[in-house]
């Protein structure tokens, strides 16, 4: 999903004033409306899974954010040095439009079945609150290693 896009939706559900249904342009209809607990039922037994709640915004339009990584899958220096500059210009500004250079490729997620997924692949969940909605971000970082028979074991095969 295109980050104008998902700016223009965040506008729409975040605004503290109340708008008419008719002037809401961006329809996010999803198959299921997830909540915060929903998702934290999810990884409730799994340790490697990180869940980081962040607020971003003023106290008139607060924007409550869910981060859900797997920690030894996913890249973390990515979620500080791109993730975090990226979701700040585009839920701190009160203006429509600002920050609109930067933008992320995040893609909705409905299925928990692709929840579960996209996390034990490395990627990144953003889960947004005000919209109910669940987006993935790639930013997999798989442990690189090189299985080799070990030096210290006694060869019984004889010499090599």
């Amino acid at each position: 999903m295109k980050f104008r896009r998902l700016w223009k939706t965040l506008l729409d559900h975040g605004s503290t004033k109340s708008k008419p249904s008719v002037e809401r342009s961006v329809d996010v209809s999803h198959e299921h409306q997830w909540s915060s607990e929903e998702l934290h039922s999810l990884f409730h037994n799994c340790a490697d899974v990180k869940m980081d709640s962040y607020e971003f915004g003023d106290a008139e339009s607060s924007q409550s954010v869910l981060l859900i990584y797997c920690e030894g899958l996913a890249d973390i220096q990515q979620i500080n040095e791109y993730v975090f500059p990226r979701l700040e210009s585009m839920l701190n500004h009160p203006k429509p439009g600002m920050g609109l250079d930067k933008k992320l490729e995040l893609t909705p997620i409905d299925q928990t079945g692709d929840i579960i997924t996209s996390v034990f692949s490395g990627q990144l969940l953003i889960y947004f609150s005000k919209l109910n909605a669940v987006y993935g971000l790639d930013i997999a970082s798989p442990p690189h290693r090189s299985p080799s028979e070990s030096n210290t074991e006694i060869s019984i095969k004889g010499p090599k």
